[in-house]
């Protein structure tokens, strides 16, 4: 704008994922979850990380490098499974099964953005929701 005369902040320098936030990504799967549409489930990949990282990172690298997203790794399926007492199914995150390889390869781009976005405190300080070290106790003495 015109009258806008303060400094144009500079830009954060975005970094390539390296090999070990995958094999960390897929550390912090939970080995037992039900499988996406892939039919892969966590336990496979944490089994055969070793063997299957160093692939995922060369898919995930060339996903960044052409700002290409395979359909399959976006795709998920809603499962709604009725439990006795429950009466809100409107929560669709808990039952979700997304698809194994897509879930490792966005959490390692996510990993990246909180990299960047904690420290230089792009979001309000009032933003709790997915924010590690944050909780909803935090969030309590913001309200009113």
């Amino acid at each position: 704008m015109p009258d806008d005369d303060a400094l144009i902040p500079q830009s954060l320098q975005f970094t390539m994922p390296k090999l070990h936030q995958v094999f960390r990504r897929i550390a912090k799967s939970k080995p037992h979850k039900a499988p996406g549409n892939n039919g892969i489930p966590n336990i496979v990949l944490k089994e055969s990380a070793r063997i299957l990282a160093p692939c995922l990172h060369k898919c995930l690298t060339a996903s960044i490098q052409l700002s290409y997203s395979s359909r399959a790794w976006r795709e998920w399926t809603t499962v709604v499974l009725r439990k006795p007492g429950k009466q809100d199914y409107t929560i669709p995150k808990a039952y979700t099964l997304y698809n194994t390889m897509g879930k490792i390869a966005s959490g390692v781009v996510t990993d990246i953005a909180m990299y960047l976005i904690v420290p230089h405190s792009l979001l309000p300080a009032w933003h709790f929701g997915g924010l590690p070290g944050r909780t909803t106790t935090d969030s309590l003495p913001h309200l009113g």
